[in-house]
Formats: structure tokens, C-alpha cells, sequence
């Protein structure tokens, strides 16, 4: 790592059914890879993420920053992309940040000052909520933290909300139909490596990197089992 920051800084999410991995060196722009989310697994992030760095001009051995999205979203995904990220730091020694991936959605949907709420499905009639604020410098911040509620609060929150990003399953569960979506709702932003990976550079140099062993997804309901008809 240079005295200027990190080399190479990698961002991995897999939050959603799309997981995404991002990279960037010196500061320079950023490589997105969009993963198929109908077969993506372990090894195809790992895969996608070589092909990342490579198109950034790097290599492995250039890696001094790994940022991670812990959630809320899909717990095999959050699994996944946690323990790649920890293996990278540890494989390589570069520095781990973790950023809720609600923030990227915000990052990628919010203008200075804006304020609004980020939704999607947790299955079992609840719903993923978190509203935020892009302050004046751009600053990404939680005004309601990332919780788990029932639909039904969830799209009184939603109707209340200036601006409002969700998943479309998260609506379905809320019980609004395709042709009724309010004008406030924003179905196309969702959490991204890139703006993950703009998000944790910024923080790794306004506070330094986090203990690995606070790095968890966010569970925020209990895991459910289900017995399978024989």
C-alpha cells in the first residue's frame, strides 16, 4: 500500500440475485461485473473478479483494499460474499471494509440533500427498510438504520417516503401491483460494486480499515428451516 491509499481496491456484492464485483487501481476508474444470478456462485465471483482486476491494468499481487457488502439480502449470497472477502484479506493481506449494501443503493439513487427509503423483500410477508440522507457533501447517511418489518409498515413507510428505491419483490409483498408503483419509487437502483466500492475507499481513508472480526452480514430476521414433503 502507498502512502497516497490503496492500489488496488476490489468491491464485492452479493446482497442481491445479480451479485456484482467491482475494481479499481490508483484511483482510477471502476470495472463492473454483473454476475448471472440464475447460476452464479463461489466460483464464478472469483472468476468475474480476476477479470475485473485484469481490465484495470492490475494484478493480485497489486490488492491492498477488499470492500465488502453486508446486507440485508440473500443469507447464502451475504455468506458468500463475506467469506471471499475475508479470504482475500487474509490470502493477500489488504485492508477489509464493509459497507451496508443499502448504502450503495443510495449512493447510486440520491443528489446532494436528498433524503429517501430503501426496501426489499425478506420473504415470509416482511420487508427490508432503511431511509437515508446525502448530505451536502455528498456523504452517504443512515437516518433510520437497516431493520426488518411487516409489509404493512413497511408501505405506510414507503407511501411517506419523497423518494423511495425497491426491489420488486419487496412490492409484491407490500401489496402494490406493477401498473400502481408511485411516482417515488425507483425499481431499477439497486446495490451495486461500483458505487460499494467508491463507498468503502472513502471510508478506509476517513477512518483506516475494520477488524475482520466485526465483519458479518446482516441477519436481520431469524433463519427460517423448511422441511421438505417426502
Amino acid at each position: 500500500m502507498t502512502t497516497d491509499g490503496p492500489r488496488l481496491v476490489v468491491a464485492l456484492e452479493t446482497s442481491t440475485r445479480a451479485p456484482s464485483v467491482a475494481a479499481s487501481l490508483d484511483g482510477g476508474d471502476v470495472a463492473l461485473r454483473i454476475l448471472d444470478g440464475a447460476r452464479s456462485h463461489a466460483s464464478d465471483l472469483l472468476l468475474e473478479l480476476e477479470a475485473a482486476v485484469a481490465h484495470v491494468g492490475a494484478t493480485k499481487d497489486d490488492l491492498d483494499l477488499v470492500v465488502v457488502g453486508t446486507g440485508p439480502g440473500s443469507y447464502t449470497g451475504l455468506r458468500v460474499g463475506a467469506a471471499t472477502a475475508l479470504g482475500l484479506h487474509r490470502g493477500a493481506g489488504a485492508a477489509l471494509v464493509a459497507v451496508p449494501s443499502f448504502e450503495s443503493i443510495a449512493r447510486r439513487g440520491l443528489t446532494t440533500g436528498d433524503a429517501g427509503a430503501v426496501f426489499a423483500n425478506a420473504f415470509g410477508g416482511q420487508v427490508y427498510a432503511a431511509e437515508y440522507l446525502r448530505d451536502d457533501e455528498g456523504v452517504v447517511v443512515p437516518t433510520v438504520e437497516p431493520r426488518c418489518i411487516d409489509a404493512a409498515a413497511a408501505r405506510q413507510e414507503l407511501e411517506n417516503a419523497a423518494i423511495a428505491f425497491s426491489d420488486p419483490g419487496a412490492l409484491a409483498a407490500m401489496g402494490i401491483d406493477e401498473a400502481d408503483v408511485p411516482a417515488s419509487v425507483r425499481a431499477d437502483v439497486v446495490a451495486r460494486a461500483d458505487a460499494l466500492l467508491d463507498l468503502g475507499r472513502e471510508r478506509f481513508g476517513a477512518r483506516g480499515a475494520d477488524d475482520p472480526g466485526d465483519v458479518r452480514p446482516l441477519y436481520l430476521r431469524p433463519f427460517e428451516v423448511k422441511t421438505r414433503a417426502r
